[in-house]
């Protein structure tokens, strides 16, 4: 570990630490070891699960929080080794600490920034008269003080699920896209009416949120999402507008939903004829949503500039079907979900369910509970 102090001017100055792998990897293997004794996990006795299993469910909080730990203690350490006189505490440059990938980085690079005391001379004689203001510090004050010295030099515990004042981390996307950051939450920054949906979550649960219902604080919006207060007070979450409108205004229109009774040919010659002659059309949730005589009404027509399809009313389609000689659509055999992470995500499922059987425990992934009598031992 190496730390310095960038003395900016005679009250302003930047402590830097650069962490390497050598200087925490050890308290992470313990505390993963630590873990694997006491860990109470579906399809494997306690004491038993291999510190594989936990690098995976747990390795990047373990090491996030052990990094903050020899972070925050370092910091403190070198301001009393060094005799630094400072005014308050020092302050995390937070853009530098959101860029820090996790999942890859080994090396690490941490800035604080502090208030620096200069020498100075006052004059005490009885000529210079001084006014005296009261101070009063009310309850609210205390508790809150104490409430972040607890959370700065508290002990680090891991439930099994997300309690009141739990930080929790992991990796957030925008609904629709693949591309994940990671993200860290804490539990009390979150709206008092969203707090429901965080509550209880466990490892592996995934909790899909509006980000501008679930957080009232900017600096709270921008540390979940991953970048700078600045971008944060721009983003915002989606608006909620009727059917016909959202067709009107949108440039890609994209099909994620069920099929019912009441949905079927949601899209026809009308919906079609909302669209914006420059927009793109998909579907990549069931056929039988879009009536293909409408879209095929609207590509020859030129209502819609071109569509997307990885599903078709009638599967596989007919070979002579009018909608195979479209230059201005594409389609795909119904494999929209053969990604990477899907497949893994539902192979993963699939042994969750088979160890919690074998366990007798409850299926966590089961369409009909009600038909889940194995688990049950019935």
């Amino acid at each position: 570990m190496n730390i310095t102090l960038d003395k900016q001017s005679a009250t302003d100055g930047i402590i830097r630490i650069n962490l390497a792998e050598s200087d925490y990897q050890l308290k992470v293997e313990e505390k993963v070891k630590d873990y694997a004794r006491k860990a109470n996990i579906k399809g494997f006795r306690q004491g038993k699960v291999p510190t594989g299993v936990i690098k995976k469910m747990f390795g990047k909080s373990i090491l996030v929080d052990e990094v903050n730990h020899i972070v925050s203690h370092s910091v403190s350490d070198y301001i009393r080794d060094q005799k630094l006189r400072i005014l308050g505490d020092p302050m995390p440059n937070q853009e530098k600490a959101f860029g820090i990938d996790w999942d890859s980085q080994k090396d690490f690079e941490f800035e604080f920034q502090i208030g620096l005391v200069d020498d100075f001379e006052v004059d005490l004689s009885a000529k210079v008269k001084v006014k005296s203001y009261p101070i009063t510090v009310d309850q609210s004050v205390i508790d809150e003080t104490l409430e972040d010295v607890k959370q700065r030099f508290g002990k680090v515990t891991y439930p099994e699920a997300a309690e009141a004042g739990c930080n929790l981390y992991g990796e957030i996307s925008k609904a629709g896209e693949e591309e994940k950051k990671s993200s860290y939450i804490t539990l009390d920054k979150i709206a008092k009416k969203e707090q429901k949906k965080f509550l209880g979550l466990k490892i592996e649960d995934v909790v899909e949120f509006d980000i501008d219902k679930t957080f009232d604080d900017v600096k709270a919006k921008a540390q979940a999402l991953n970048i700078a207060e600045e971008e944060a007070e721009k983003a915002t979450g989606a608006q909620f507008v009727a059917f016909e409108e959202l067709l009107e205004r949108s440039d890609y229109v994209s099909l994620h939903t069920f099929m019912s009774p009441q949905n079927k040919f949601m899209m026809g010659q009308s919906e079609f004829a909302c669209m914006k002659p420059n927009a793109i059309f998909i579907n990549t949730a069931r056929g039988g949503l879009v009536d293909p005589g409408a879209l095929l009404w609207a590509l020859q027509n030129r209502r819609i500039a071109g569509a997307g399809l990885d599903v078709f009313e009638t599967e596989p389609i007919p070979m002579d079907h009018p909608l195979l000689k479209e230059p201005n659509l594409v389609m795909t055999p119904h494999i929209a979900s053969a990604s990477k992470q899907t497949r893994t995500r539902m192979a993963l499922m699939a042994a969750e369910n088979v160890l919690a059987a074998i366990s007798g425990n409850r299926i966590p992934y089961c369409v009909n509970p009600e038909a889940d009598s194995f688990s049950k031992g019935k």
